[in-house]
């Protein structure tokens, strides 16, 4: 099942990477021993609707339940960011992994994730289109926890103009959308910020698993800290978390 974008994305003009759009998917379950996603419909909130030679395509892939579901990337050709990422919780465990793929010829037309145990409750999927880059401009950053909201981590790009991107999000013990609770504020370190797409990807009634996007641009290179938009779940202190940033150097 393909979810809307709960707010209209937002294109940027002024780097020269270009936001190409985004694919996000629910599954109810998960097949066992592992589960493919499509990567040939059209793609929403960007600037085309399809993957192209030359792209970057970033992904990520959320299971919520109450246990760590050790995913890995089954499919060859992507890198993972980190790996298995596990945060266990009071009630509402995250495990995700995220990686990336540069298209050399024919788009990949779909990625496979893999696990040890499966989960009957909430699944989430995202890919994410870019075009014009170079490489990743520095280390990728990742943090994770267990609190009432979701704090992305700072990322320092080293080149002028890197285009930063933001993926991550809360798990939920209840049907309520994430919302970005400094959403009118600019990143710290940040010029030109755009929340590209902000969506929320969900298996209700039980544990729900959201994720969001957004990017900004880096026109002089340094420091972007995001301690003040932090991604706000529903039950207070009882919601685990996660979240990838990356820098995208243009290219």
């Amino acid at each position: 099942m393909r979810n809307p974008l709960t707010k209209a994305a937002t294109q940027l003009t002024k780097s020269g990477v270009e936001f190409v759009g985004y694919i996000g998917i629910t599954a109810t379950t998960m097949p066992w021993p592992e589960q493919s996603f499509d990567l040939t419909g059209e793609l929403q909130g960007g600037s085309s609707t399809s993957i192209q030679d030359g792209d970057l395509i970033v992904i990520m892939y959320v299971s919520t339940g109450t246990a760590n579901y050790n995913l890995s990337i089954k499919s060859s050709g992507w890198t993972a960011l980190g790996g298995n990422k596990y945060q266990n919780a009071s009630y509402n465990d995250w495990t995700s992994i995220a990686g990336y793929r540069f298209v050399s010829g024919t788009p990949p037309s779909s990625v496979t994730i893999g696990y040890t145990s499966i989960s009957s409750v909430g699944n989430g999927f995202m890919a994410m289109v870019f075009r014009n880059v170079d490489s990743l401009d520095t280390a990728f950053a990742w943090a994770n926890g267990y609190s009432a909201s979701c704090n992305p981590p700072s990322i320092t790009t080293v080149t002028d103009g890197a285009l930063v991107l933001q993926v991550g999000g809360i798990h939920s013990r209840t049907d309520a959308p994430v919302v970005i609770t400094g959403a009118s504020a600019t990143p710290t370190g940040a010029e030109n910020f755009n929340k590209i797409a902000y969506g929320t990807f969900h298996t209700p009634p039980a544990y729900p698993g959201q994720l969001c996007m957004f990017t900004l641009l880096k026109e002089t290179a340094g420091t972007v800290d995001f301690s003040n938009l932090p991604i706000s779940g529903y039950n207070d202190n009882g919601d685990s978390w996660g979240s990838l940033v990356l820098a995208l150097r243009p290219g």
